[in-house]
């Protein structure tokens, strides 16, 4: 599971949250699930909100609600929760801002009871420790879709001015002509001029 982080406990500040929630110097969610591992605890629900930096090429702002829990479902445990999320991104054709939502639930399986001493599975269940800032933000990185746009029928720039297309023409000429053959059209029109 190479997309979950574990963290070491120097790592982390002592600002507990809920008892089993911290911060670390970064402001990142840390979420101790040890008391799960050694059964005082069934289930560790949690509540938080996240502000994203804008490290993705065209999302501008990121703000998420995300309630969940850790849960012990016998055999293994397994984070499920909930993103409400509203995205200020650009349109991926005309480049105009929008919101974006993601309204979603998530689940994915921790480490089961009693995992292979070898695996990074074992590493994580020796910390009990998980990074939730990471674990949201790459589930809903993964859920977006590989374009946004303001609508189906965007236009989007024109490739020879860069007006947006969808609030009128810009005149340009539409007519593609082929590179190698541009000396050739320059020649024509220059002729005709004549």
């Amino acid at each position: 599971m190479s997309f979950v982080k574990w963290l070491p406990k120097e790592e982390t500040k002592e600002v507990k949250m809920a008892g089993y929630l911290e911060t670390n110097v970064s402001g990142e969610y840390i979420l101790d699930f040890s008391s799960l591992i050694s059964g005082e605890k069934k289930s560790l629900p949690f509540d938080i909100e996240i502000s994203f930096p804008n490290d993705e090429k065209d999302i501008v702002s990121c703000v998420g609600k995300f309630t969940g829990s850790v849960d012990d479902k016998n055999e293994e445990f397994v984070l499920t929760f909930a993103a409400d999320v509203k995205l200020r991104v650009l349109c991926s054709r005309c480049a105009e801002e929008m919101d974006y939502f993601v309204k979603e639930t998530f689940s994915l399986p921790l480490c089961g009871k009693k995992p292979e001493r070898d695996t990074e599975e074992f590493e994580l269940f020796k910390k009990g420790k998980i990074n939730l800032s990471e674990l949201v933000r790459e589930f809903l990185i993964l859920s977006l879709p590989t374009q946004f746009l303001c609508k189906k029928s965007c236009k989007g720039l024109c490739h020879m001015c860069g007006s947006n297309l969808n609030v009128g023409g810009c005149g340009c000429e539409t007519k593609e002509i082929d590179s190698r053959l541009r000396p050739l059209a320059d020649f024509l029109k220059n002729f005709e001029e004549d």
